[in-house]
This record gives C-alpha cells, structure tokens and sequence, in this order.
C-alpha cells in the first residue's frame, strides 16, 4: 500500500482519515488524536500521539481527528 501525506494545520482539528489505517508523525512535533462523528470542539477528550510512532486507528463509529500547536504532516498507509 502507498503511504500518503496529510498536513495538520496549526492550532485546528482537521480530518485525517475516514477509514481503518497506520499512521505516524514523522517530525518533531506531539499532537493529540480523536475519533469522532463530527469536527471536534475541545480538547479535553483525545489521545496524545508520540513523534516517531507508529499508530493504528481501526474506524468504528467515526472519523480521525488530529490536532496539532504546530504545523506537521501525517504520514498515513490505509489497511487492507
């Protein structure tokens, strides 16, 4: 499979993915991550996701959200 790159804005929630994929951040810089139905409004429900990293997000009722303080990209292969 391709591994595509998604930009992740600063400072706003922006849709990653909308299917099951792995996913890593390959800069310098954290974010936090959420599956949701809709764009998130807050902070205060996510997970912090490690530079370097490689993660898996399995689809099960919404989307993945990603928020970052900085400008980054997201590196992202979808699962078979």
């Amino acid at each position: 499979m391709a591994t595509s790159m998604v930009p992740v804005p600063a400072n706003a929630w922006t849709l990653v993915s909308t299917v099951s994929i792995n996913f890593q951040i390959p800069e310098q810089h954290a974010a936090w991550a959420i599956e949701s139905v809709a764009l998130p409004t807050t902070l205060s429900v996510r997970k912090s996701i490690t530079p370097g990293k490689i993660y898996t997000f399995s689809k099960l009722d919404g989307n993945l959200y990603m928020y970052s303080d900085a400008a980054i990209e997201v590196a992202v292969e979808p699962l078979s």
